[in-house]
């Protein structure tokens, strides 16, 4: 059974390279953890920002983007002994739109207008005269 022993040896390395790993400090292990979070969310982020804006089948409402993950950039060492890393102090403030105005009455006109012209474009390549209106021209058609 020299194939036995041969995968024995290998579990017997894999233990003893798991035994020998010296302990880490705590506070190196909360660090390291604090960094894989942050690169986590960082990932994800990033992953959500490619698919914003979609709308949440529960609520209706359409998601955007938000900016409650800070950088790397902004962290500073903690103000305490007991604190590992500190962050600025941002308040939140909601966007300011203003009020939805309704079209305004020239704009309208000119939307009119428009469309009268696009109307009279229509009856000359039809070889309507602009003094007649459809409805005169269709009648002199079926006649």
């Amino acid at each position: 059974m020299p194939g036995y022993q041969a995968d024995n040896t290998e579990e017997k390395n894999m233990a003893t390279r798991l035994i020998s790993r010296e302990p880490k400090d705590p506070q190196e292990l909360y660090k390291e953890a604090l960094e894989n979070a942050s690169a986590f969310n960082s990932r994800l982020r990033y992953e959500r920002r490619l698919r914003i804006p979609f709308i949440d089948a529960q609520t209706g409402i359409a998601m955007n983007d938000c900016h409650l993950w800070i950088s790397k950039l902004e962290r500073r060492p903690g103000q305490t002994p007991h604190y590992i890393y500190s962050y600025p102090a941002k308040r939140w403030r909601k966007k300011k739109r203003p009020p939805p105005t309704e079209r305004s009455s020239e704009v309208k006109a000119a939307e009119a207008e428009e469309q009268i012209s696009e109307n009279m474009d229509t009856m000359e390549t039809e070889g309507v005269p602009p003094e007649e209106s459809e409805a005169d021209h269709t009648r002199k058609l079926s006649q």
